[in-house]
């Protein structure tokens, strides 16, 4: 296994997003993480995107300008670039839902349909 070898300046960069972050989610009164807080600062850093469902951090990612895909955007890019089948699409979905960690239902949903209950092209 190869793992992702971050230089010192990298990471001097890295921590100190983080500690800008750490301060900005006091101010905004957000509840992120710890880990959500460097796995921002790590997507700063390295102008990579993040994939959450958590409001608090899409928030601080959007204060941050670090782009956000939510699940089912990844989901559906997965399903468009051919990296993952409708079923197993589905499967994913259905673990989600029984895992109740569907952060806003109504929005979760109705993105579903749009992307995943019309003919694939």
């Amino acid at each position: 296994m190869n793992y992702l070898h971050i230089s010192a300046t990298r990471k001097k960069d890295i921590n100190t997003n983080r500690e800008y972050m750490i301060e900005t989610a006091r101010e905004l009164g957000l509840s992120t993480s710890p880990v959500d807080l460097y796995s921002l600062a790590v997507a700063l850093s390295f102008k990579a995107v993040i994939v959450t469902d958590d409001n608090a951090m899409a928030l601080m990612a959007a204060e941050y300008e670090v782009p956000v895909l939510g699940s089912l955007d990844i989901l559906k890019l997965m399903l468009d670039e051919k990296h993952a089948s409708i079923e197993e699409i589905k499967e994913a979905v259905e673990l989600i839902d029984r895992r109740n960690d569907i952060p806003d239902p109504k929005e979760f949903w109705k993105k579903y349909h749009e992307y995943f209950d019309r003919p694939i092209s």
